[in-house]
């Protein structure tokens, strides 16, 4: 798996003129970014800080998606300009972000082949990503979806070249849609194992096969 964060991954060139085009601002703690169900017009990318990706159910309540860190490029669809974006961004904390709009990535796109491709790949793999995350919704008990949820955020703080992952426990209850006192469970037993290592605010996973074990040995069988 490759990270969200595609720009990196372009030719010099190319990397300089996207760069050149984005607008850069910073934002203060919780501030929207985009609203679900609104027009999606712009693509963004984290350069420091945190961003929170959710929905919101029935009642207004947050269901948290994912947390995204430095590098991770949000908005990219191919419905951008068209369709309306399906989540809500908001920040974590305060956040720089640097930004293009609909028509500026349209035009880099019909421009230059390399990064029309890019987005197409990103694109794909983020339905690949919603697909694992519906399975595992689905298919796994609550301790196996905070698992589940540990095993995705690993994926990406390991591209990131981050050691430990800095998610609170309030926050892998709403992402696994259970409630703290499972995380808690999970996390130490978890710990008991030797998987992990948890810490206030953070965790390290130690071993990440027998992570991936432990949620499929919580994974419903039809």
């Amino acid at each position: 798996m490759k990270s969200f964060n595609w720009i990196d991954e372009l030719e010099d060139g190319l990397r300089a003129e996207l760069l050149a085009a984005a607008t850069e601002k910073s934002l203060p703690k919780d501030t929207l970014i985009e609203h679900g169900g609104e027009l999606a017009t712009h693509v963004h990318q984290v350069v420091a800080g945190r961003v929170r990706q959710f929905i919101l159910d029935e009642n207004g309540n947050e269901i948290l998606l994912h947390i995204h860190g430095a590098g991770d490029v949000l908005g990219d669809s191919l419905g951008l300009g068209e369709l309306a974006y399906p989540l809500w961004l908001g920040t974590q904390g305060a956040v720089v972000l640097r930004s293009w709009s609909a028509g500026c990535i349209a035009r880099l796109r019909a421009r230059h082949e390399a990064i029309d491709a890019a987005v197409d790949a990103r694109t794909a793999q983020r339905f690949r990503v919603a697909i694992t995350l519906l399975t595992d919704l689905a298919t796994l008990d609550a301790f196996g979806r905070v698992a589940g949820r540990l095993c995705h955020l690993a994926q990406f703080a390991q591209i990131r070249g981050e050691p430990t992952l800095d998610n609170c426990q309030e926050d892998l209850a709403m992402m696994a849609n259970v409630s703290r006192q499972t995380v808690n469970k999970v996390i130490a037993e978890l710990t008991a194992r030797n998987i992990v290592r948890g810490g206030y605010g953070s965790i390290r996973i130690d071993d990440f096969d027998a992570l991936k074990r432990y949620r499929d040995s919580h994974r419903r069988r039809p």
